[in-house]
């Protein structure tokens, strides 16, 4: 490949994040629960929440394929796992998610992961959400059907927050501080650390440079985790009054609108090329 080519190419990625190459820098989005939410945009350097659009109730959590898929899990009135359209914060999809009721004593899915490694879509039960046999269980879901499957339990109650890191690792935090590491072939958790504190509601990896972000809810504010020490390093403050309890965070590739500029530049790039091949 020439350097001409090259470049164009390294340009086209850059400004539409074409797999396989250089990625468009990754964004992060949240969404509160429970009531009417905005979906947010969330500074990774500031904390700073805002408001995308208000179409959404009940969602209980976020997570995504990091490219072009937005998924929620909606909590209280129904069980149903949605897709959402992160620039305008719409849902375009919606289907029921069952067969949690047929093990374990059911419940309803309370967090969502996504593998980024495998492409492999998790979802855990909780007692807080009606999982009332031997604890939270971890699942796979199908994304098309909606069905899930009991991959097994994982010892701990109330695991809110649920993210994968970049290198496959599932990592969860209950509602009582604990952060536990989840084993995906039996769903059982082991403790890495406790005394965390409470209202660390989601958490979400950087697919840019795996840094593992977390929601504080009780602080309205957002923050880093060290996944082997348990280490919360503060972010900055959400700054949105609809972001009061944040519930939900995932990261997509930017997907906005390249700026003419770079359209410019665009044009400019395959004119050259044209002229070096003439």
């Amino acid at each position: 490949m020439n350097k001409t080519r090259a470049f164009l190419l390294a340009t086209l990625a850059a400004a539409f994040g074409i797999p396989g190459t250089a990625s468009a820098m990754a964004m992060l989005y949240g969404n509160n629960f429970s009531g009417p939410s905005p979906l947010f945009s969330i500074g990774t350097g500031t904390g700073q929440a805002t408001s995308i659009a208000s179409p959404m109730v009940d969602v209980g959590d976020m997570t995504s394929n990091q490219v072009d898929t937005l998924w929620g899990v909606t909590l209280n009135s129904s069980n149903n796992l949605i897709s959402i359209d992160a620039l305008t914060g719409a849902i375009t999809n919606t289907v029921a998610l069952t067969g949690t009721d047929l093990q374990f004593g059911g419940g309803s899915i309370t967090s969502l992961a996504y593998d980024p490694i495998t492409g492999v879509l998790f979802g855990n039960t909780s007692t807080g959400f009606g999982d009332t046999v031997g604890g939270d269980d971890l699942y796979t879901i199908d994304p098309l059907s909606g069905a899930v499957s009991l991959v097994g339990r994982i010892g701990f109650d109330n695991v809110y927050a649920l993210g994968f890191d970049q290198l496959g690792g599932l990592f969860g935090i209950t509602n009582g501080g604990e952060l536990i590491s989840l084993n995906l072939a039996t769903g059982n958790g082991s403790l890495i650390v406790g005394g965390l504190g409470g209202s660390l509601f989601d958490m979400a990896s950087n697919p840019d440079d795996n840094t593992m972000f977390v929601s504080m809810a009780g602080s309205q504010s957002l923050a880093t985790i060290n996944l082997g020490t348990g280490a919360l390093t503060p972010v900055g403050p959400y700054n949105n009054g609809d972001a009061n309890n944040v519930v939900g965070l995932a990261f997509l590739a930017d997907r906005s609108v390249p700026e003419p500029t770079t359209l410019a530049l665009l044009g400019a790039t395959l004119v050259m090329v044209r002229r070096r091949r003439a």
